[in-house]
């Protein structure tokens, strides 16, 4: 007769209390368990790279075959969001980014997602509500959280709301990276492109992990005729 996986803790009384065989089987689910968590991570990421570069039909293909053996996955799910958003279909991000906070409100990258995608459909307000939603929920709130809702503000002109979130950034900065590119992307929204300029120089120089999305990101759209940028997305072994 096959063993059930049970959710025990690790190192819990649970597992003590368990014969040996019971043990073993445990943790044979255990590591199936965890060995398919950091497939379907990796999977995630190489499917954005994917998006990234322009492949993005490629990528939905991809995902959405995994899905179809995976259909509760959060992380697939949410690549999905990100993969409509890089196509510049808002709607359907907003769409696949709440089905997913539906089912895990905790969510960071979904929450993001969610954020990012309202904006770009110019729904400011509606983003910086869902964004405060994710940073109230508890816990320190992530520098991706606030430097979105920074955009928004500094995309409706609210000054004295963007200056403070800027002040924010730089407190948590003291104590946390903060990504410069997170925070160029609040002086581009404020028509700031020579300081949003110097804050990707920045993140090029600290090897910013989000630099990959730079190609297809929405939000450096009112950057792709400087001649500045284009010798940074060239200098990232992108076409310009």
């Amino acid at each position: 007769m096959p063993v059930r996986c049970r959710r025990f803790p690790s190192g819990s009384a649970g597992t003590a209390s368990c014969p040996v065989w019971a043990r073993a089987a445990w943790a044979k689910c255990f590591w199936r368990t965890t060995i398919n968590s950091i497939a379907r991570w990796m999977f995630s990421c190489a499917t954005h790279l994917l998006e990234s570069t322009g492949r993005s039909e490629e990528a939905e293909g991809e995902i959405l075959d995994a899905l179809s053996r995976d259909p509760l996955s959060g992380s697939l799910n949410t690549e999905l969001g990100c993969n409509a958003y890089y196509r510049r279909q808002y709607d359907t991000a907003v769409k696949v980014y709440r089905d997913v906070l539906s089912l895990d409100p905790d969510n960071v990258v979904a929450s993001w997602g969610l954020g990012k995608a309202l904006s770009q459909r110019k729904d400011y307000e509606g983003a910086i509500v869902e964004l405060n939603k994710a940073v109230a929920r508890g816990g320190a709130p992530a520098p991706i959280l606030v430097a979105a809702i920074g955009y928004a503000y500094a995309s409706l002109g609210r000054r004295a709301d963007t200056a403070r979130v800027l002040q924010q950034l730089d407190g948590m900065s003291k104590t946390i990276f903060v990504d410069p590119y997170l925070v160029a992307a609040i002086y581009l929204a404020s028509s700031d492109k020579t300081h949003a300029l110097d804050l990707l120089e920045r993140a090029e120089t600290l090897k910013s992990s989000f630099l990959i999305s730079i190609p297809r990101e929405p939000q450096w759209d009112a950057l792709r005729d400087e001649p500045r940028f284009q010798t940074l997305v060239r200098r990232l072994g992108f076409p310009a």
